[in-house]
């Protein structure tokens, strides 16, 4: 018989869902900083660059878990897909017509695969 071992994170280390929202706002606002107002090849550029690349995968975990426990999933993607519409503007404005969107379409995209999965699972 195989049995598994549990691991038990201590409570100190365990973070809340806000504290991870927290961790990757900080953590696009020095990737935005370093990409907008740093000279590429620096050592603080490379830094914050680097430190910069946490906040999509931690975005991307919220967005999971908020689709595990949303009841309206359909109401969660509309907001998501809202977020996106609103924050265009701002995206156009600093980047210009380079053909890229910002991040939110990719999350809202990121739901519709979830249901999708989720939806291949049940049958």
């Amino acid at each position: 018989m195989e049995t598994t071992a549990k691991i038990s994170v201590p409570l100190l280390l365990r973070l809340s869902g806000s504290a991870l929202k927290i961790i990757a706002i900080l953590s696009m606002v020095a990737d935005h900083c370093a990409y907008f107002l740093m000279e590429p090849g620096t050592p603080m550029y490379d830094c914050l660059r680097c430190f910069g690349r946490i906040a999509f995968p931690v975005f991307a975990f919220l967005v999971a878990e908020g689709f595990a426990h949303s009841r309206d999933r359909m109401r969660y993607f509309l907001i998501l897909l809202l977020a996106g519409a609103v924050s265009e503007l701002p995206w156009y404005l600093l980047n210009g017509a380079d053909d890229t969107h910002n991040v939110m379409f990719t999350l809202s995209l990121g739901v519709v695969a979830l249901a999708i999965f989720d939806r291949m699972c049940e049958h």
